[in-house]
């Protein structure tokens, strides 16, 4: 075989590779279509007296502590790979990573930044969660209690 018959080979098979390629890309999501995670910041305490605060919703996290009072409600943009943040009443900063989708369940990495005020973040859980199906990460203390934070995914 002559070197240009390879040559024309190489250049027509690497033109079908970059045409099934450029067929089978899939767009990456837009930013409309990225999933959003709801944190709810609540304070829990012991108390003589159970209280749920009526915007936490009709399932309060099971923790412990009689009383629930949400302290703020947050929402937070999670874009694939990339760290979404927000401050906490007790001086820290909560992280959220979303590191995959795996069929309508997403994975998340939550950390939280050190108590000490050093940098960085130091790795809570991975989880992976259905879609509007809140789960819970905290025990942080704050004033006499300890605050919690219920996420939850928004597709």
């Amino acid at each position: 075989m002559s070197g240009s018959f390879l040559g024309r080979r190489r250049l027509v098979l690497g033109a079908l590779v970059g045409a099934a390629a450029f067929i089978t890309h899939v767009p990456e999501a837009s930013a409309d279509e990225a999933p959003k995670a709801e944190v709810m910041v609540i304070h829990a305490t012991k108390c003589d007296k159970k209280s749920v605060d009526p915007q936490i919703g009709d399932t309060p996290p099971a923790l412990g502590y009689d009383c629930l009072r949400l302290l703020e409600k947050k929402t937070l943009p999670l874009a694939l790979n990339q760290p979404s943040t927000t401050p906490l009443p007790n001086g820290r900063t909560f992280q959220l990573v979303h590191t995959a989708k795996v069929g309508s369940r997403f994975k998340v990495t939550a950390s939280i930044s050190p108590a000490d005020g050093s940098g960085g973040f130091t790795k809570l859980a991975d989880i992976t969660a259905d879609a509007n199906k809140p789960f819970n990460v905290g025990g942080f203390s704050y004033q006499g209690g300890v605050l919690v934070l219920t996420v939850r995914i928004v597709p």
